[in-house]
C-alpha cells in the first residue's frame, strides 16, 4: 500500500481551512442563538374572527419586543463571533470579513428558524370559532434583521483590521527611527589618537614655558 503523501500547508490552504471551519461554526452558533430568542421572547396572542387573526386583534407591541430581541441577540453574537475570531486567527483579513458576513447571515436564517420551529403553529384554519385566544409564532417582520448578524462582525472585523494597520505603521515609523539613530552613531568619526611625537613636543613646550615663569619670578 502506497502512503499518500501530504503536501505543506500553505498559508492560502490554512486560510481556506479558516474560513470553511468559521462559516460552519457560525451556522452551527445560530442554534442555541434561535433557542435563546424562543425563551426570552413574550408570547403573541390574538383574538381570532371566524378562524382568522386579524392585524387588528393582535398584542402588536410584543411583536415589536420580539423582532427587537432577536436583533439585539444577532448583534451581540456578531459582536463576540469577531472578538472570537480575532483571538482564534490572530489576524483579520479580508477573507475572514467575508466569512463573517456569510456565516452570520446563516446563522441568523438558523436562529431564526430554530425560533419559529420551537414556538406555537400558526392558530390560522385551526378552528372556525370566534373570540378565541390563540398564540402566534415567532415572526420577523423585518427581514433586515437578519442582516444584523452580518453586520456587527463586519463592522468589528474592521475596526480591528484598522487597528492593526495604525500598530503596523506605528511599528514601522518606530524601527526607521531606530535604524537612523543606528546609522548616525555609526556615521560619527571617532577623535583620532595624538601622535606621540607631537604630545612629546608639547610637553616639552609646557615645561620650558613653566621653567621661564619661575626664573621671572626668582
Amino acid at each position: 500500500m502506497t502512503p499518500t503523501v501530504v503536501g505543506p500547508v500553505t498559508p492560502a490552504r490554512r486560510q481556506t481551512g479558516v474560513v470553511l471551519v468559521l462559516v460552519g461554526g457560525l451556522l452551527g452558533a445560530g442554534v442555541p442563538v434561535g433557542v435563546l430568542w424562543w425563551l426570552v421572547a413574550p408570547t403573541v396572542v390574538c383574538t381570532t374572527v371566524e378562524g382568522s387573526c386579524p392585524y387588528e386583534s393582535f398584542e402588536g407591541g410584543r411583536f415589536f419586543i420580539a423582532e427587537g430581541l432577536f436583533a439585539v441577540l444577532a448583534a451581540a453574537s456578531g459582536v463576540l463571533a469577531a472578538l472570537l475570531v480575532r483571538r482564534w486567527t490572530r489576524e483579520i483579513g479580508w477573507p475572514v470579513v467575508v466569512a463573517l458576513a456569510v456565516g452570520g447571515a446563516l446563522a441568523s436564517l438558523a436562529a431564526w428558524r430554530v425560533g419559529v420551529w420551537l414556538g406555537p403553529d400558526d392558530p390560522t384554519g385551526l378552528t372556525t370559532a370566534t373570540g378565541v385566544l390563540a398564540e402566534q409564532p415567532l415572526r420577523l417582520h423585518a427581514d433586515g434583521l437578519l442582516l444584523v448578524w452580518s453586520i456587527a462582525s463586519v463592522l468589528v472585523a474592521l475596526l480591528t483590521l484598522l487597528a492593526d494597520a495604525d500598530a503596523a505603521a506605528d511599528a514601522d515609523a518606530g524601527a526607521d527611527a531606530d535604524a537612523d539613530v543606528g546609522a548616525d552613531v555609526a556615521g560619527s568619526r571617532a577623535p583620532e589618537p595624538l601622535d606621540p611625537a607631537e604630545l612629546a613636543a608639547w610637553v616639552q613646550h609646557a615645561e620650558a614655558r613653566t621653567q621661564g615663569q619661575e626664573r621671572s619670578t626668582k
